[in-house]
């Protein structure tokens, strides 16, 4: 075989590769389309339709592939304009059965201490605790996903073993070693560090590798702050206090933390932690 037939052979097998692919790849499209899949889900397989229809040169003038591309992104384009309305309703409906109920408006929706951004353009859907303060989770714009995601984050933040009285004990422990002999107020932050340090085991002190850190980070310490009962909010006859954030401070993050005050996701900015 000469190398102009062994050429031949070799781009016609990759036409014939790319025809059956792309004839896999509509019928799927089809298939899902009417389903009433995620649109972003279809547009992302017509992204892919388009870009190896481009690369076969003779594919495009096929008889009614273009009619048939056009009236594709038709479809995808009006899926796509009430497609949020419809995840927010099922949405709404999925965090009803646990005693929640959805607030805000599209892209923002807010439930419990959550935060739910929905990305329009991208199809996706970020996560944040609090009004948009700490990121959470990131997921495709899809109720049943997203849900599940905030069951997983609820239950991680919500259902962790808590003890006013140790909890407290240890806040104070870790102020203390920030402010040593002086007392006097102390950056929310480095409490938290300290906080931290006060939680690892022998093992970790030993042998400070990844897997023997226990992770404790802003969020679970701004939620505990929140739920720490007034009763336990006195500790060596010193009331446990925080002291809001100035401006300034609250654009820093290395000077401030949010911590809620209620179930609604409200909160405040607070930058120092004071016992007297």
């Amino acid at each position: 075989m000469s190398k102009h037939e062994s050429d031949f052979k070799s781009s016609l097998t990759r036409f014939a590769q790319s025809c059956s692919k792309l004839a896999r790849l509509v019928g799927t499209f089809e298939t899902y389309r009417e389903k009433g899949s995620n649109p972003y889900n279809l547009e992302r397989m017509l992204d892919k339709i388009k870009k190896i229809s481009s690369s076969l040169d003779t594919f495009s003038s096929f008889p009614g592939f273009s009619e048939w591309l056009n009236q594709a992104q038709s479809t995808v384009s009006e899926l796509k304009s009430n497609y949020a309305t419809k995840v927010a309703a099922t949405l709404n409906e999925l965090v009803n059965r646990d005693g929640f109920t959805l607030q805000g408006s599209i892209p923002e929706l807010k439930v419990f201490l959550y935060t739910i951004v929905f990305d329009q353009e991208t199809g996706f859907a970020s996560i944040w605790y609090g009004d948009k303060r700490e990121f959470l989770d990131r997921c495709v714009l899809d109720p049943n996903v997203i849900y599940a995601k905030l069951k997983k984050i609820h239950t991680w933040l919500t259902l962790k073993r808590f003890e006013p009285s140790d909890f407290v004990r240890r806040l104070y422990e870790a102020y203390k070693r920030v402010t040593g002999s002086n007392g006097g107020s102390a950056p929310i932050v480095k409490v938290l560090y300290e906080f931290c340090l006060g939680l690892q085991s022998e093992k970790f002190v030993v042998d400070p590798i990844r897997k023997n850190f226990n992770e404790y980070g802003r969020v679970l310490f701004s939620y505990d702050l929140y739920r720490l009962p007034a009763e336990f909010r006195v500790y060596n006859d010193k009331r446990f206090e925080l002291i809001t954030a100035t401006i300034r401070q609250s654009k820093k993050r290395s000077e401030h933390m949010w911590v809620p005050k209620n179930d609604r996701g409200d909160g405040t900015v607070y930058s120092f932690i004071v016992f007297r």
